[in-house]
């Protein structure tokens, strides 16, 4: 059952696992929160280390608006991950946190050696298909995202271009709200289009 109003409402399976290989200490992911363009506001994620065990670390983004002097929420969590770990990344974690696996010293599996393979579940929402996904100005899907910072908006989720990284890093200005689907109506429209 769904703790959050914004969560999805029907039962958590899996469809879709995405599996990367860290070959080495050196390989390593930059901080970041997942994309929710398809698994939609407040997604369940399910990750599975095998091999080396990695140091697995996060923060929580900076609510407060940065002044000077003001560098607030800046502790960093790590953990442990080691072989045949399971990881469950809760709502709202791709909200309210960014996380990273650093450059670091590991923890040699008896095979593996460094190596380590990281298996990430992800539910795909029915109301998040790639028909329901609006196209910006450039003609391709939008990316869904929140607003981190807290502000009037703080927690709002928003469809914008994405188009950057197939245009030569040109995008354009395309903003939507994201509109929560009408209760029983799982694939009613969910936009509310605004001026940037």
């Amino acid at each position: 059952m769904s703790s959050h109003p914004l969560e999805a409402r029907s039962e958590w399976l899996p469809t879709v696992a995405a599996a990367n290989c860290y070959a080495s200490a050196k390989e390593s992911v930059d901080w970041h929160s997942d994309t929710l363009t398809y698994l939609g506001p407040m997604p369940t994620i399910g990750s599975i280390s095998l091999g080396a065990g990695r140091p697995f670390r996060f923060q929580p983004y900076k609510f407060a608006p940065l002044s000077a002097g003001n560098n607030t929420n800046t502790t960093i969590y790590a953990i442990h991950l080691p072989h045949n770990s399971l990881l469950i990344m809760h709502p709202p974690a791709q909200e309210h946190w960014r996380h990273q696996v650093p450059p670091s010293p590991v923890h040699p599996h008896p095979i593996a050696g460094q190596a380590r393979i990281n298996i990430t579940f992800r539910h795909y929402r029915d109301e998040q298909r790639l028909d329901t996904i609006p196209r910006c100005r450039c003609g391709l899907p939008c990316q869904l995202r929140s607003v981190v910072r807290r502000a009037h908006n703080f927690g709002r989720h928003f469809y914008c271009c994405h188009a950057a990284h197939a245009n030569q890093g040109r995008q354009c200005d395309f903003f939507a709200w994201w509109k929560p689907p009408t209760r029983g109506k799982e694939t009613s429209k969910t936009l509310e289009n605004t001026k940037k």
